[in-house]
């Protein structure tokens, strides 16, 4: 019987090995970017772009000090150079602010958790933008935002847009898309569809949010179990 055992488990081990995929890491030519500061969670999302003289690395910083605390920042890294340099904040092209307050709707929001960029555009998420504009109707929500930023750091369009009508289903007495986290995660192809995982909408049933131009389209998924999460990670085919 012990012997059976044995045959078994080198059965097994020789099975699963064809589907172990190996690969070697140059560690004597890598080039080595750090962060300002050791919490920022510098490196935390990165997309790898070719440009016309090479390549760059988009990173997020999502829990860099900006103007409000942990709002998060985006860097452009020159592969071939240990250079980087601040392509977008969190909170720029933004006049009300409530600068360095927990009031403030950038407060820990985590801009730069997720990056996606097709077609020089990049969608920078902060899955934990937070609406605090129905403040006085006793309401915060946490719909999430992304933005989708050019080259030049001139912002095209923020998405999704506050709407407290949507954030609640009245009728159901639930969350819509009030707490949808939108962003969380997100993909886009060359037809400039982008596609951002909201795992909290609909009581944290989960769904997506997809735009493309000026189309914008919630995509809530009743039909799931409360706390599925669905969207936490997605993919574009």
């Amino acid at each position: 019987m012990h012997s059976r055992k044995v045959v078994l488990y080198i059965f097994i081990y020789f099975t699963f090995i064809p589907m172990l995929q190996c690969y070697n890491m140059d560690t004597e030519h890598a080039t080595l970017y750090l962060g300002r500061s050791n919490d920022s969670l510098f490196g935390f999302a990165v997309e790898f772009i070719k440009t016309e003289t090479g390549y760059e690395l988009y990173i997020g910083a999502p829990k860099e000090n900006t103007t409000v605390e942990e709002t998060g920042a985006v860097y452009i890294c020159n592969v071939n150079q240990d250079l980087c340099r601040q392509f977008y904040q969190g909170n720029q092209n933004d006049n009300n602010q409530n600068v360095n307050s927990d009031r403030s709707p950038y407060y820990k929001e985590m801009f730069g958790s997720t990056i996606t960029y097709v077609n020089d555009t990049a969608e920078v998420c902060a899955y934990r933008w937070t609406d605090k504009s129905f403040e006085s109707q006793n309401y915060w929500f946490m719909p999430g935002r992304c933005r989708h930023v050019n080259k030049k750091s001139s912002v095209i369009a923020d998405i999704p847009l506050p709407n407290k009508q949507k954030y609640i289903d009245e009728s159901r007495q639930e969350f819509m898309y009030g707490m949808a986290q939108a962003g969380f995660s997100a993909d886009g192809n060359k037809d400039d569809l982008f596609i951002l995982g909201a795992p909290g909408m609909a009581e944290w049933r989960g769904g997506f949010v997809v735009f493309r131009e000026n189309f914008l389209e919630f995509d809530d998924q009743y039909d799931l179990p409360i706390f599925s999460y669905l969207g936490k990670c997605l993919m574009l085919s």
